[in-house]
């Protein structure tokens, strides 16, 4: 070979350094963040199937799908072990979903947040959760109990102000 392919094959290799590799990198870190995608989507997709199982145990069971007042003797016990799988549900959700950056992911957890939120709202969930917090993720516990206050807090500022006036949603 002349000079003149030897410096073409060079600048070409130069090339290729300063081109190639970082576009190889970017490609390879896009890959691995699309595969975290669907990886997290595929979970956020079980847990929505273990939520709609609890759900159907309640529509099977709808003696237990009473929140308000408390039950008594196994119908207690069926409702603890629901709010349990509730909470195991909710706090997978939180683990993998609260806080991401990701707007997909941020998504997903804005949808678990408004079933989270709903159940906060349900006097005997709301009570029973002190005790089915205890041992899980110290995070997660946080947030559940700030998120029930706010609730509580957000619930008596729409109350109406007399005692006599009639309950019901409050009107925009």
């Amino acid at each position: 070979m002349d000079k003149s392919w030897t410096e073409i094959l060079e600048v070409m290799s130069y090339v290729v350094q300063i081109v190639g590799l970082p576009g190889a990198i970017y490609l390879f870190l896009m890959e691995q963040a699309k595969e975290r995608l669907a990886e997290q989507q595929e979970i956020d997709g079980q847990l929505k199937e273990q939520y709609n199982h609890i759900l159907d145990n309640l529509i099977e069971h709808p003696e237990l799908d009473h929140h308000e007042a408390p039950l008594t003797g196994d119908q207690a016990k069926q409702q603890q072990r629901i709010y349990q799988e509730l909470i195991s549900c909710f706090e997978t959700a939180f683990i993998r979903l609260y806080g991401r950056k990701n707007a997909s992911l941020g998504r997903m957890w804005n949808s678990w947040q408004d079933g989270i939120d709903e159940w906060l709202r349900e006097p005997n969930f709301s009570t029973s959760l002190p005790k089915l917090l205890v041992g899980e993720d110290e995070h997660f516990a946080e947030y559940m109990l700030q998120r029930s206050e706010e609730i509580k807090v957000a619930a008596a500022s729409t109350r109406p102000a007399h005692d006599d006036a009639p309950e019901g949603p409050a009107l925009p």
